[in-house]
């Protein structure tokens, strides 16, 4: 049950293009920390800190916890004369919830600033495929079995907008074991756009159950890094980062999914092409320079 106090505060601030969940999404977030009851919640994609107050406010409905949002940028993409997180300053009343904001962080940094297992992990970062697998795949070793992985903007897939187009959640639901997947309540998707501000998207979230065997779980997430990643303006996946990435496969995950990441990568984001260097112009010769003078040329 969404308080009368959150849908307010919701409201009063959320806009179409601040890039946050909306009142549909609100509402299975809802669901599902009602559901698992989490402690320790981890957020990947801090952005405007929206869904940071509501997992705090809900959190705090269940018994409080704590939770960590992070985010690789320092500053709010939409508007950049805001820090990330900005929202987090006026959140609505959350008690027994601990908010802390990591800016310039990953998901392999995760691990740096837990001291126990995660029981919820909201990813909505990037969304061009192969990012939200790799978050994925970048959270799992924390994940306690049964816990829940939550995506956002699985229909950006649909969008007939370029800069709004990304397969990223679709591709890693599809490759979730059909077991582990977790949809939104139609009724209850009803209710949360008809108290709070959303967009005319339906069903754009869903939730991965994390089963025992977490090694078999990614391997078969893995199989995503074969399919073709979406196209960018920038580099695919930085050399930097994923050099630190494939370290952090290598020693969390099985070879499967090193081997599996490592061709992704051959495919869809190779090296730069070395620029050639222009050869040095040389002077013509004298005899060249006699045909020229006498040629005119």
């Amino acid at each position: 049950m969404i308080s009368d106090d959150l849908v307010a505060w919701f409201n009063e601030r959320w806009f179409d293009d601040m890039g946050a969940i909306d009142g549909k999404d609100v509402a299975f977030l809802s669901q599902m920390i009602a559901t698992a009851k989490p402690r320790v919640v981890v957020e990947i994609g801090c952005a405007s800190g929206m869904s940071t107050c509501i997992l705090a406010a809900l959190m705090s409905e269940q018994g409080g916890g704590e939770l960590h949002s992070f985010d690789v940028a320092q500053r709010y993409y939409v508007d950049t004369t805001k820090p990330v997180g900005y929202l987090v300053a006026e959140a609505p009343p959350h008690p027994g919830v601990e908010i802390t904001v990591h800016r310039g962080k990953t998901c392999i940094d995760v691990g740096d600033h837990l001291t126990g297992q995660i029981d919820l992990c909201f990813i909505d970062a990037a969304h061009r495929h192969p990012w939200p697998l790799i978050d994925t795949l970048g959270v799992l070793p924390l994940m306690k079995p049964g816990g829940i992985i939550v995506h956002h903007d699985l229909k950006m897939f649909q969008s007939t907008q370029i800069d709004a187009y990304a397969t990223g959640p679709k591709h890693v639901l599809d490759q979730a074991p059909p077991v582990t997947r977790v949809y939104p309540d139609a009724e209850a998707q009803a209710e949360g756009g008809r108290l709070m501000k959303s967009r005319k998207i339906n069903q754009n979230i869903f939730a991965l159950r994390v089963p025992d065997n977490k090694a078999a779980f990614g391997a078969k997430l893995a199989d995503g890094f074969y399919l073709g990643w979406d196209k960018q303006s920038y580099r695919l996946v930085p050399l930097d980062f994923a050099d630190r990435f494939r370290d952090f496969l290598t020693k969390n995950h099985t070879p499967w999914v090193v081997a599996s990441f490592a061709e992704g990568m051959r495919r869809y984001s190779p090296p730069e092409p070395a620029t050639p260097v222009a050869a040095p112009l040389r002077r013509p010769g004298l005899g060249r320079r006699l045909v020229n003078r006498l040629t005119g040329r």
